[in-house]
């Protein structure tokens, strides 16, 4: 409990209205602050990505959560990846491949 949240209360809130273009974020997960925070660096210096801080919630002068404001088209949900299956003989070529790949840059 480095936040001085625990893991088990940390949570990630995202909230939007159907007529909104805008979403709001609200996380204690401090991974997900790491990233949003990442995503603010990159904002400032290209506005068309649209991500605002709200408001920040600090603890013994550590950020522990934070709001942000996004637009609400960056969101995405996705499936997961299928795992591809591959025999002996498709390994085998696609590393063979890579070989050649690696080979060639170096000539």
């Amino acid at each position: 409990m480095t936040s001085g949240i625990s893991l088990a209360e940390q949570e990630t809130v995202i909230n939007f209205y159907r007529t909104d273009d805008r979403m709001s974020i609200y996380t204690s997960d401090q991974t997900m602050i790491t990233k949003l925070m990442k995503l603010l660096k990159k904002s400032e210096q290209n506005e068309e990505a649209g991500y605002i801080l709200v408001r920040e919630e600090k603890m013994n002068g550590r950020v522990v959560a934070i709001e942000v404001s996004a637009p609400k088209h960056l969101m995405s949900l996705r499936m997961p990846k299928k795992k591809r299956e591959l025999t002996d003989e498709e390994r085998q070529e696609l590393a063979e491949r890579m070989r050649r790949a690696r080979n060639h840059g170096n000539e």
